[in-house]
Parts: structure tokens; sequence; C-alpha cells
């Protein structure tokens, strides 16, 4: 789903899709830590790393903001299957870059552009995208954290969802994947989260029983995740250093200035 689908998210079936996204991602997703060929665990410094990088190259070849989350989710979940040699996750990465891409960019990145940035021949990259593909199943398109932020920005909260607050909670979900504790959730209770930070964020009052009822997340989890969510903001300086380059997303510098006097203990002034 692109960006510019937003507004209307499947309708009218959006409800039933959800649904059935929610059933997929309680089936296929036991995200552990990630492990190396010989069993070492890889450190959490190494996935921050790796991350950091792939936003980057997102931003440089002008990727939409769902295939940066895209790509996150099929290099976690293609991890808990390979266990590469640790200078093979690069590959990896890399290799679900293109492979999400290819299912959310309306210009797909070209293998001619992955080669540029990362410097791995055509031969590998094809090699390895079968092997990334057969690692998940072939369960390409599973519903990330920006596309539940979406449909409970636009159906369960609809005063949420101007450009800017949606920005805002996009911008703190992709904050999260940073944050290796964070794919221990579902993507649904951390989007859940995030809104739920936002609202904080923005001092917005929402009614809580509904939005439990209709993400089918208890309160006192998606208050559990809140907390997390709200650690991962305060010990992150990725808002101080913009080392992420929001603006490339279309958020504008006013959503990471409101997260930001929201981390400094400041009033957020919409």
């Amino acid at each position: 789903m692109g960006e510019s689908s937003d507004h209307t998210m499947g309708e009218p079936y959006v409800h039933d899709i959800i649904k059935y996204e929610r059933l997929r991602e309680r089936r296929l997703r036991c995200l552990v830590a990630w492990h190396t060929a010989d069993g070492a665990i890889v450190r959490n410094e190494y996935r921050l790393r790796i991350i950091n990088w792939l936003m980057e190259v997102c931003k440089r070849l002008r990727c939409c903001l769902i295939t940066t989350f895209a790509t996150i989710d099929i290099l976690d979940r293609s991890m808990q299957v390979n266990r590469p040699r640790l200078e093979d996750i690069t590959m990896l990465a890399t290799v679900s870059l293109f492979i999400a891409s290819k299912l959310h960019d309306v210009a797909a990145i070209s293998l001619a552009d992955i080669v540029a940035v990362s410097c791995f021949s055509k031969k590998n990259i094809l090699e390895h995208e079968r092997t990334v593909i057969y690692a998940i199943g072939f369960e390409l398109n599973l519903y990330t954290v920006y596309d539940y932020i979406v449909y409970y920005m636009h159906h369960i909260i609809p005063t949420l969802a101007d450009r800017k607050t949606t920005a805002i909670a996009k911008l703190i979900g992709l904050q999260c994947q940073l944050n290796v504790r964070s794919v221990t959730y579902l993507p649904s209770l951390l989007a859940a989260a995030c809104v739920a930070i936002t609202c904080e964020i923005l001092c917005i009052d929402f009614d809580m029983e509904l939005f439990t009822r209709e993400s089918e997340h208890a309160a006192d989890c998606i208050g559990t995740c809140t907390g997390d969510v709200r650690i991962f903001l305060f010990l992150s300086d990725t808002w101080r250093n913009n080392r992420a380059g929001w603006d490339c997303y279309g958020a504008g510098n006013d959503a990471a200035r409101m997260v930001q006097a929201y981390i400094r203990g400041e009033s957020v002034t919409v």
C-alpha cells in the first residue's frame, strides 16, 4: 500500500482486511534476537547500525516511507530463519530493501541502483533475494506498524487523521524500529502505542474503551507498550541528530519539532 492510498485503505472492506491481517501477524510472527551462523546473538548496536544505514539508503533513493517499514519487517523476519555470517547481514538488508521497494514504490529501485549503493554484485543480490523470499515463506506483504497507524488514524479515531498528526505517529513508529525490543511486539499493538503517544504529545483526548475494543488489544497491553515507546524516544539521540532525514518523507520539520519538544519536557504547540 503506497502513501497515496492512506485515506481509502481498501474501503469498504477495510475492517475485514484488518481482521485477516491480525490473524496473519499472530500466526507468522515469532520474532527473537538475530543470530549468526555460529549461533552467536547479534548485538543490538549492530542491528541499529544496519537499520540506520537502511534509512539513509531509503532517503537517498527517495523511497516512500512504507518501503522503509516494510524493509525492516522483511529483514527481521528473514533473520529468524537465515543465520548468516555477520558480514552477510548487510547483504540481507540490501535484498530486503530491494524486495520492499518492488512491493511499495511507484518507481521501484532498479537493480543497478541497489548495486551502486551497496557494492554487491547483481548475481549475489539476485541469489540472496531468493534466499530471503524462501525464509519468510513468500509472505511478502504483512501489515507493518505503518499500515496499522493509518488504520487507527482514519477508521478508529478519524478526528486525528490530519497530515501533521499522522506524520508524528509514523515518525514515532519508525523510531521504534531502531530498538530491538520493539520487534517483540505485534505491529498492531506497537502502532496502537504510537497513536497513544501522539495523543499524549498533542494533549488530545480519545476514547480508550473504543480504541481497545477496535484495536483488539487490552488497555493494560497498550499501556505497557506505550511506556516502552516512551522509553525508546527518551533514550534515543536520533531526534537530536535528525539522522534519519525525516523531511524527505514529507513529514516536515513541524512533526519532528513537536516530538523533540515533548522529549525535552516542553509544551507542544500545534
